[in-house]
């Protein structure tokens, strides 16, 4: 009783309750980055009183982040994760009023992504079958032939491939569960040479030792996409709509799924989204492939 009254009548800081949040956090795959975030926005906010955060304060944080070249969906992930710290701190027993209320989040438009067409795909792995980093290879392939997130990828092992069956196991550390992908014919000589080369089936496949493989292999992949993509386009840096970075290598199974006309519930549970409302932004790419093509039909036709 006396230990809820003095939480309610104490006014904690905003780090003190986003450090209680982060504490509930450690386990998850989402507490890196988190944290990056929360820093940043305590750099602003951290030592005020919780309860004096007021909704002037977020939208100043959500219009730094603006200035700062950050895309919509992320100045959106500010704003979600100050309202989920005041959720959690209410939940303990804080009272607090969550300074969030009344802003909305920014419209995010997901109908011109970057992605790699079925031709760029291909040239970048023929561009790093000639490199002599068979990891960075085999990360490739599979990120272009799953669909499955970066940190799902470098978490397979050995023992996560079917080869009789034809299906990887794939664990989705953002959503906490295990879902499958087909491996496809041409990709399963390359899984093959991989599982051999492994000393234990439960090494990691990219990385080969207990440990998974890290950023060293994801910096090496982007450097790559910078020099095919990136630089002869001219697209800046933070220009984060247009931009390959090693993530778009997903977006681009979703876009050329649904342009080849494969239906957003098969696209959704091949990428392992929650619901097929997720998927409709390829469906929104497709609609814009397919009106570019029928453009340029009719100015060949007709000029």
């Amino acid at each position: 009783m006396f230990e809820w009254l003095k939480r309610v009548v104490a006014s904690p800081s905003f780090k003190e309750i986003a450090e209680q949040y982060l504490d509930d956090l450690k386990a998850k795959s989402s507490y890196r980055m988190s944290r990056q975030r929360i820093n940043q926005i305590a750099d602003r906010i951290g030592n005020k009183r919780a309860n004096a955060v007021v909704k002037a304060d977020i939208l100043a944080i959500m219009d730094e982040k603006a200035k700062e070249g950050k895309a919509p969906a992320t100045i959106n992930h500010y704003r979600q994760l100050t309202k989920t710290i005041y959720l959690r701190a209410t939940s303990r027993g804080y009272a607090l009023i969550d300074p969030t209320i009344g802003i909305d989040p920014l419209p995010v438009d997901n109908a011109r992504q970057g992605f790699l067409m079925p031709a760029e795909c291909k040239r970048l792995l023929k561009s790093l079958a000639r490199s002599k980093n068979r990891k960075l290879y085999l990360l490739a392939l599979l990120l272009i032939t799953t669909g499955a997130r970066c940190s799902t990828v470098l978490s397979i092992r050995g023992v996560d491939c079917d080869l009789e069956r034809g299906v990887i196991y794939l664990y989705n550390s953002k959503s906490a569960r295990g879902y499958i992908a087909y491996i496809a014919r041409q990709t399963r000589a390359h899984l093959e040479k991989a599982i051999a080369a492994l000393d234990d089936p439960y090494h990691h496949l990219i990385g080969g030792a207990k440990e998974k493989c890290g950023a060293g292999v994801i910096r090496a992949l982007q450097r790559r996409l910078n020099r095919l993509f990136n630089k002869p386009r001219g697209i800046d840096r933070r220009d984060r709509k247009n931009r390959i970075v090693v993530h778009s290598l997903r977006h681009s199974f979703g876009s050329n799924l649904a342009m080849a006309s494969v239906s957003p519930f098969a696209i959704a549970r091949l990428m392992d989204h929650k619901s097929v409302s997720q998927t409709h932004r390829y469906a929104k790419i497709a609609d814009v492939q397919m009106r570019e093509a029928v453009g340029s039909l009719v100015k060949s036709v007709l000029e």
